[in-house]
């Protein structure tokens, strides 16, 4: 089941990335950080969902957003660790848009 589950959501991955190539390519004239800036929003917004669904399907106990209270489940590496990749990607999308 998990090699079936890898393989399609990989499978997914490409779909996405090549979609996103050829988006890329036909909007050139859209400045290159509004691009960016409409591309991130997408991807939030997919992560969030995703991150939801993940969260109930693990049955770990941890969760991303609390329903009852206002704490967020992330511990300070994790938070550093997603700030420092989260500059790195930034940087390597602009400069690629760019």
């Amino acid at each position: 089941m998990k090699k079936t589950v890898s393989a399609v959501i990989l499978l997914f991955a490409a779909i996405i990335w090549g979609v996103a190539f050829v988006f890329q390519k036909k909007a050139s004239f859209v400045p290159p950080f509004a691009l960016l800036s409409m591309r991130s929003i997408v991807a939030v917004v997919f992560l969030i969902f995703a991150v939801m669904l993940f969260d109930k399907a693990s049955g770990n106990g941890r969760r991303l957003f609390s329903v009852k209270g206002k704490k967020i489940d992330l511990t300070k590496h994790e938070l550093i660790g997603g700030a420092v990749c989260g500059t790195f990607l930034l940087a390597a999308s602009a400069a690629q848009q760019i």
